[in-house]
């Protein structure tokens, strides 16, 4: 788990590199934004669901102009947005287990 902005943008900077684009996909729960070492920002960066995330993460690192990409954040393109409601899926029928 990142618990950190700086470590958030390490990883998901793997992904794109000189000047290509990626896309990155947080999964996170109430667990991960309870988990102590979670720092405040990253939490925050998590509940963010009003400001551009590109918008937030330049400004933690001091960059308040920047040029914004194609594909943005789930803020600037709403249909970008994926929310899974993990309380909706069935286990009742575990893999493996015949009836």
């Amino acid at each position: 788990m990142l618990t950190n902005i700086s470590a958030y943008v390490q990883e998901i900077g793997r992904a794109g590199r000189a000047d290509s684009q990626a896309q990155a996909i947080m999964f996170y729960n109430g667990n991960d934004l309870a988990f102590k070492q979670m720092q405040a920002n990253m939490k925050e960066y998590c509940k963010n669901n009003d400001k551009c995330k590109t918008e937030v993460v330049n400004e933690h690192f001091g960059f308040y102009k920047f040029d914004k990409p194609t594909i943005c954040c789930n803020i600037c393109k709403p249909d970008m947005s994926l929310e899974w409601e993990f309380s909706q899926l069935s286990i009742s029928d575990p893999v493996g287990q015949q009836q």
